[in-house]
């Protein structure tokens, strides 16, 4: 009986652990959470924004334009010559500066020089010089001023000079051009003394200046162009100039063009001594600076 006992007692401390084990669940419920918590989700947004640069870098400066050219220079050259009989050469040279910005107003100055030689002596000695200024180009009408001055020893003339003002008349623009214009013009000459003339008189006169201009742009870099002048005296109209220039031009490249050139001139009242009329044919070159 005590043995039977004994062995109750040893086999209840050996299976109660075992039991006590089973009792106990694997986990643990965990406990609800509060309603604060339960609205807050399991991930939460955040917002992007963007990178902020540790250092400001500036953008780089825009490189300068280079300011417009509003000059327009060009340099010719011409020469006629001829051997045999007569032996003649002839050389000329111009320089011409005019505004680009034709829209806003026109000014152009234009010198030139003739230089003439045959059997070994000067006959020729021209030196001319010109400016003119339009005050509304791209007008149909705008008003001008004009002033020249020249000199030709073989011609007696000392001194020549021709100023006034006047409008001009844009007839067409383009390929085409032409326009017509109408001055007022003073005209002053001075004459050298020869023998036969020692004391030659001083001319002043006023004179009306009617000039004609067209050009015609063709194909193949190809141009010509005429300008022409008619002055005669305000109050004698059979005391008159005439001036003409016809130009054939065959445009090479931007800067270079062969150039032929026709020159008329009339005075119907020379100095005593000097014919009236004068013609210069002259091949050339003009150079664009």
């Amino acid at each position: 009986m005590m043995k039977t006992r004994l062995y109750s007692i040893i086999a209840s401390f050996v299976l109660l652990p075992g039991a006590l084990a089973a009792q106990v669940p694997d986990t643990v419920p965990a406990p609800p959470a509060p309603d604060s918590l339960a609205a807050v989700p399991d991930t939460l947004a955040v917002p992007i924004t963007d990178a902020i640069p540790l250092a400001q870098v500036a953008p780089p400066a825009p490189e300068p334009q280079p300011k417009p050219d509003r000059w327009k220079s060009q340099l010719e050259f011409g020469f006629n010559g001829s051997r045999g009989n007569t032996d003649l050469i002839t050389l000329s040279t111009g320089f011409s500066i005019e505004h680009r910005e034709k829209e806003r107003f026109e000014l152009e100055w234009s010198t030139s020089y003739r230089y003439g030689e045959s059997e070994n002596q000067v006959v020729a000695r021209h030196l001319q010089s010109s400016i003119s200024f339009d005050l509304f180009p791209s007008g149909s009408w705008s008003p001008f001023f004009y002033v020249a001055a020249e000199r030709d020893p073989f011609k007696r003339i000392d001194l020549r000079t021709d100023g006034g003002a006047g409008a001009k008349y844009t007839l067409s623009r383009g390929e085409t051009s032409a326009s017509i214009s109408l001055a007022l013009l003073h005209t002053y000459e001075n004459f050298r003394a020869v023998g036969t003339d020692p004391a030659p008189e001083t001319r002043n006169n006023a004179r009306w200046s009617l000039r004609a201009r067209a050009s015609q742009r063709m194909s193949e870099g190809w141009q010509v162009e005429n300008t022409t002048f008619y002055k005669p005296v305000h109050n004698q109209l059979g005391d008159y100039d005439i001036d003409s220039v016809t130009k054939l031009s065959a445009i090479l490249n931007s800067r270079l063009a062969l150039t032929f050139s026709y020159k008329y001139r009339l005075d119907s009242t020379p100095a005593e001594g000097v014919g009236g009329e004068d013609q210069f044919l002259t091949a050339g070159l003009t150079i664009n600076l």
